[in-house]
């Protein structure tokens, strides 16, 4: 998993980068890309971030609150 913290106008500020050894759909690793990621802003200390993803059934998961196990 990879991402990247920009600015409001659109500036890199700092990424970042994690790995793990599981066996996952692509949509499993989207999210659990994604929880990484929520996980990596809040150690920041960010608190109005915007997250892009590229896999349109966690994006709808979020939107809809789903907790697709």
């Amino acid at each position: 998993m990879e991402a990247c913290l920009r600015d409001e106008s659109g500036a890199f500020i700092v990424a970042f980068s994690c790995h793990d050894n599981g066996m996952y759909t692509a949509a499993e690793a989207k999210a659990w890309g994604l929880c990484k990621g929520i996980e990596w802003i809040a150690q920041l200390g960010h608190n109005k971030v915007m997250f892009e993803l590229d896999c349109k059934m966690v994006v709808d998961d979020v939107h809809k609150n789903k907790s697709n196990l």
